[in-house]
């Protein structure tokens, strides 16, 4: 950040002198304000808008100002037309910055003002303020009138000065603006060479700060305790070996901090620093950075040493407390209960013998006595845990034979009352093999071998509930099975009766649907026979199994899941098969319904398309093949039989075709009012200016051509040659500015001849209601101030009722 921040000055420098002298090097160039052109007359009327008493005044109240304000007008010019009109005007008869130049234009009416003084302000905001409110209540006289009236007072108030002379009189405002400009580049030269300097010394002093900051982790890492225990010779094996390294290094690192403090201490830059001295602060800063790099590594390694002798000797002490405490626990318990607890006994000695190892290496290697004495802290932990728990197992072992035996009594009658046969499961043999278990987990409970009792002492607890469990299943197997058995019984009954109305269904389809339909309900009986054929089969060895002298419930119930799955398929199955003709029926309903939707997206796109009076022949040959492919499909669902899988495709083409001729009817639709929208704009345009300027020219030639290309573009688009049309509705646009044209060149002939001269602003001229009418309008708009100089350049419509754009007067010609 500090190189960068001396590189940006250095750079605003060098990039701040070449534009001040390019600033300097423009005002000098615009000091020769030359004289003046020689000018028009103060008020030039070309479109005869102003009486002569309206000139005279203008003349005398506009040019009497410290700003002259020349006034131009001309007659049916366009918008753009008229602010190139404006600005071309200004440029050539040169006027200077006390002189504004304001054109009024009839027909449309519209105002524009051009400047170039920004002491005056924007143009349009000019326009808006002055022009607009007197033009709309007195008319365009009285708006330009006060147009002079307000520059020249805005003018004397943001001034201060009038136009006879003064300090910043004829241009010599400039030169002082100079002679500022040379006062600033020759302090900012010295203002920017002191503030660079300012910035190296800053810049030194943070390097040196930073230095120190970095030198006194050095030193303590050198002067540590850790280093204290090395110089002494209490520090061995892995644990040396990392500390001499990191002694090493530090020394190292000190020797370098010990330099780099010296040649920051010798680096003393002046009030102006030179571009030597601000490389040599860039190259200290890469070395105090590589340096201080180096130190963070080295002192992130020296932490980690330092925490593991603290963590390994908490770990050792903790542990030495926990293996008196449960040496403590183990001796009370074996007083107590008078077990040798063998187990427990060998895994505490394993355990201490971790727990000595590391104590025996935590003086002197760490890194070494890490291991071990995590390794003891964690079985010494397991071995209290295990002496807590003991006391718990060996009060569940004494209550495992009453469970036992309170189960038998449970099961015991159950069994004689159901009468039930252990020849598959036997829950007594379960019981008993629980009795043995007891007996182990008594010795591992003597020997203190707690893992192994609590899975011993889980798995007697299994046997109990598994004994419980298969009298229970016993009994929900014979019940269920017998269920099944009733249930399949039913189902044969029913597949009897569904025989004839199957009958009676199949002859119905036959006689109403294709055979592309009947596969289905073949394969319906079909699996009907199968299931009806495996029950018939699976039936007897449920009977058998159930047999109270047999009781094979397992079985049965096996057999009895296959059955009952088999039943609820066949039950589906006739559900299926007595329900297939409505279900066929409604898939023709269905189809004629889309049929007839489809037809009726065809009729709507077919009448949206005739009513466009259009005649296209791919059109014509779609709507034709329309009708053909209805038939088709209509006649695949009337045929008898019928057959759907037939009349599908058929249907899905019509639908798509109805989608497709749709869409291609809108698009042509819109395509077609967007050329007629055009072509009536382009007519309701030559018939509202026709009218008018019959007074001016000759327009029968001009509404002949006219109307061979609107026919043309007419039939065109009827045709769905839009691109086509729409070139012929140029040629008439063409026509319509060639009659404009011709019909200004008229009016400008008109009023020259009038006023006995020739007419101003070449082919640009028109007709205007006479003197002293007040055209309409009100809408306002602007332009913004441009370029270096402050030109700036405004337009606005005008007046009350010119939003026409019509002459209410008359000339002759």
């Amino acid at each position: 950040m500090e190189k960068e921040a001396c590189r940006m000055g250095k750079k605003d420098m060098k990039k701040g002198l070449p534009l001040l002298f390019a600033v300097l090097l423009l005002l000098l160039t615009a000091l020769p304000a030359a004289a003046s052109v020689a000018q028009r007359e103060l008020v030039t009327d070309e479109a005869g808008l102003f009486t002569d008493s309206q000139i005279r005044q203008m003349e005398q109240e506009l040019g009497s100002g410290t700003y002259k304000v020349y006034v131009l007008t001309e007659s049916g010019l366009g918008e753009s037309d008229a602010a190139r009109l404006s600005q071309r005007t200004y440029e050539e008869w040169g006027l200077n910055r006390n002189e504004l130049l304001l054109l009024i234009v009839t027909n449309p009416n519209t105002v524009h003002l051009e400047l170039n003084n920004t002491a005056l302000g924007r143009a349009d905001r000019i326009i808006e303020r002055a022009f607009l409110p007197a033009a709309n209540e007195d008319g365009p006289a009285a708006g330009a009138l006060a147009v002079g009236g307000y520059v020249n007072g805005s003018g004397a108030s943001a001034n201060g000065l009038s136009s006879g002379g003064g300090l910043f009189a004829g241009g010599g405002w400039l030169y002082v603006i100079l002679a500022l400009g040379v006062l600033g580049v020759a302090l900012y030269v010295p203002i920017s060479m002191f503030r660079a300097a300012s910035r190296v010394k800053k810049r030194a002093q943070e390097l040196k700060n930073r230095q120190q900051a970095a030198s006194a982790k050095v030193d303590g890492i050198m002067v540590s305790e850790l280093f204290r225990e090395v110089e002494m010779g209490f520090v061995q094996g892995q644990t040396l070996k990392e500390a001499e390294a990191i002694s090493r290094e530090a020394v190292d690192l000190h020797q370098a901090g010990g330099e780099l403090a010296s040649r920051l201490e010798a680096f003393r830059p002046g009030p102006f620093a030179s571009g030597a001295q601000r490389k040599q602060l860039d190259a200290l800063s890469s070395e105090v950075e590589g340096w201080d790099s180096r130190i963070g590594t080295l002192y992130e390694r020296y932490e980690q040493v330092s925490a593991s002798f603290a963590e390994v000797r908490r770990r050792v002490s903790e542990g030495r407390t926990l293996a008196a405490e449960t040496k403590n626990k183990l001796d009370r318990l074996r007083g107590e209960t008078g077990y040798p607890l063998d187990a427990l006994q060998r895994e505490f000695d394993a355990a201490s013998a971790l727990l000595e190892r590391a104590d025996g290496l935590d003086e002197f290697d760490v890194m070494q006595a890490a291991a071990p004495a995590e390794q003891a802290l964690a079985r010494l932990g397991d071995i209290a845990e295990h002496v807590d728990a003991l006391g718990g197992l060996a009060a569940e072992a004494a209550q495992w034979p009453g469970r036992i035996v309170q189960a038998e009594r449970e099961l015991r009658p159950v069994v004689e009352r159901e009468a039930l046969m252990l020849t598959e499961e036997d829950p007594f043999r379960l019981l008993s093999e629980a009795g043995v278990q007891t007996q182990r987990l008594d010795g591992l409970i003597r020997g203190g071998d707690v893992p192994e009792a609590r899975a011993c002492s889980a798995g007697i607890a299994a046997l109990i509930a598994e004994a419980k469990d298969i009298v229970r299943r016993r009994l929900d197997s014979r019940s269920s099975s017998a269920q099944s058995l009733r249930d399949a019984e039913t189902l044969l009954r029913e597949i009897e009766e569904f025989g004839p109305r199957y009958e009676s269904e199949w002859n119905e389809l036959r006689a109403s649907y294709a055979e592309s339909h009947l596969g289905e309900q073949r394969a319906r009986q079909e699996e009907i026979g199968q299931a009806e054929d495996e029950i018939r089969r699976l039936l007897p060895e449920i009977r058998s199994a159930l047999n109270p002298q047999v009781q094979y419930y397992k079985a049965a119930r096996e057999k009895s899941d296959r059955a009952d799955e088999l039943a609820a398929r066949a039950r589906e199955a006739m559900r299926e098969a007595l329900g297939y003709a409505d279900q066929l029926a409604g898939q023709r309903r269905s189809a004629e319904q889309r049929l007839e939707g489809a037809r009726s997206v065809f009729r709507q796109a077919g009448g949206t398309y005739r009513a466009m009076n259009m005649r296209m022949p791919e059109y014509d040959r779609a709507l034709q093949a329309a009708e053909t492919d209805s038939e088709a499909a209509a006649s695949a669902l009337r045929s008898q039989p019928v057959d759907l899988l037939r009349a599908e495709p058929l249907l899905a083409a019509y639908e798509r075709g109805a989608a497709d001729f749709a869409g291609h009817i809108r698009e042509l639709q819109q395509k077609r009012d967007e050329a007629m929208t055009q072509l009536e704009r382009l007519n309701s345009d030559f018939l509202g200016r026709e009218p008018g300027y019959r007074l001016h020219l000759q327009t029968r030639p001009y509404a002949a051509r006219y109307g061979e290309f609107e026919a043309e573009a007419r039939r065109l688009i009827a045709a769905g040659r839009f691109d086509e049309a729409l070139a012929q509705a140029a040629y008439g646009r063409q026509v319509l500015d060639e009659m404009e044209r011709d019909y200004r060149l008229a009016v400008q002939r008109a009023n020259n001849n009038r006023r006995g001269g020739g007419g101003f602003g070449g082919g640009f001229g028109g007709g205007f209601g006479g003197p002293g009418n007040r055209p309409g309008g009100g809408r306002s708009s602007g332009g913004s101030s441009w370029g270096g100089s402050g030109r700036s350049s405004g337009s606005s419509s005008w007046g009350k009722g010119g939003g026409s754009g019509r002459s209410s007067g008359s000339s002759k010609w």
